[in-house]
């Protein structure tokens, strides 16, 4: 019992998390920010708030290149691009159907998810 209540708080977190980002993104484009720059302050920031309390435990070995790259990632879980995205500034590309994902596409939407 202990396991479903703790993913119901995960996933109830992760849901406060994301709309109180996308508010932010908000926010900052209503009050002049570029949408580009209010896009990665907003990742960022939801990106570095997400890993512990969604129970994710990261060990980085190296260090991504700091030179231009492309980055590319098949990945198993929907915690990979998180942990990805929190060791580079990148340009995300998503696959179509994720514009229709509630919440999750509205805000790939506005942080300029290609």
């Amino acid at each position: 019992m202990v396991g479903w209540l703790r993913a119901i708080g995960r996933f109830l977190y992760f849901i406060a998390s994301t709309s109180e980002s996308i508010i932010a993104f908000l926010l900052l484009t209503a009050f002049g920010t570029p949408k580009k720059k209010a896009g990665f302050i907003v990742r960022r920031r939801w990106l570095n708030r997400l890993p512990g309390p969604m129970g994710l435990r990261l060990d980085v070995i190296g260090q991504p290149t700091k030179e231009p790259a492309l980055i590319v990632c098949n990945h198993i879980s929907y915690d990979d691009p998180i942990v990805v995205l929190l060791h580079v500034e990148a340009q995300v590309v998503a696959k179509a159907e994720v514009k229709k994902w509630p919440l999750v596409g509205f805000g790939a939407l506005l942080v300029g998810t290609i």
